[in-house]
């Protein structure tokens, strides 16, 4: 027979029951831990899909921007019209004018 020591057997009961402790406090951490990744997970989808609409949205705009070149032909082109109906009014009127005694 093996003679052993009550205090040692004590001191393994501690010991243990630090362990068990220990060994729990780490599974609420890691649940607490996959707990965050899960909620960082669906934010991480939200913003995904955010970001996706903003594209689509984004090349939507782009098909139907008008770049700076085309602004100033159509400026011009409105000048150019603008500038043919002053002609024109001013003409008539002049012709009013020199018609009429």
């Amino acid at each position: 027979m093996t003679n052993t020591d009550p205090s040692l057997g004590i001191a393994m009961e501690r010991l243990q029951s630090r362990v068990e402790v220990g060994f729990a406090k780490i599974d609420g951490q890691n649940a607490l831990i996959l707990l965050r990744l899960d909620q960082w997970d669906s934010k991480h989808a939200d913003l995904t899909l955010r970001v996706n609409e903003l594209e689509d949205w984004k090349g939507e705009m782009d098909k139907s921007a008008v770049t700076n070149e085309q602004l100033k032909d159509r400026t011009r082109f409105i000048l150019t019209i603008m500038t043919t109906v002053v002609v024109v009014i001013t003409g008539v009127f002049g012709a009013i004018q020199f018609f009429t005694p």
